[in-house]
């Protein structure tokens, strides 16, 4: 009769503590879960992070593409107009020249019409100028 309570409390005893383990065994699961799902979230944020920032790189990137085809296209505009306006000068030269030698106005005259030049340099427009 000792002999079975002692057995009867060892037993009781022995399922107290393996309910204690289940327990913290159980309680460490729970918060080995918790931490999983922590850095799953984490790391769902920085690849998000990571993809906004590429896009923002790239975004800039052809931004600045952008801007620099606008600032040589229109340099290559204004060569075009100043050659444009160079040719138009030169031919209003020329006929005034010609004009001139009709009239019958003496070559010492004429000569330094023949001598002008259009002094202007090229300079692009005060709008690229801020995209650069």
């Amino acid at each position: 009769s000792q002999k079975r309570e002692k057995e009867a409390s060892l037993a009781e005893q022995a399922m107290i503590e393996n309910e204690e383990f289940e327990r913290i065994i159980a309680v460490q699961r729970a918060e080995d879960e918790i931490e999983r799902e922590k850095r799953q979230i984490g790391k769902a944020r920085r690849h998000k992070h990571a993809l906004e920032l590429k896009g923002q790189i790239a975004h800039m990137e052809e931004q600045k593409r952008k801007n620099r085809r606008e600032f040589v296209e229109e340099g290559n505009k204004l060569r075009k107009q100043r050659q444009e306006e160079a040719d138009k000068l030169e031919r209003i030269r020329l006929e005034k020249l010609r004009h001139l030698e009709e009239q019958g106005v003496p070559g010492k005259y004429r000569n330094e019409l023949c001598r002008k030049k259009n002094p202007e340099p090229l300079r692009p427009s005060k709008t690229s100028w801020n995209t650069v």
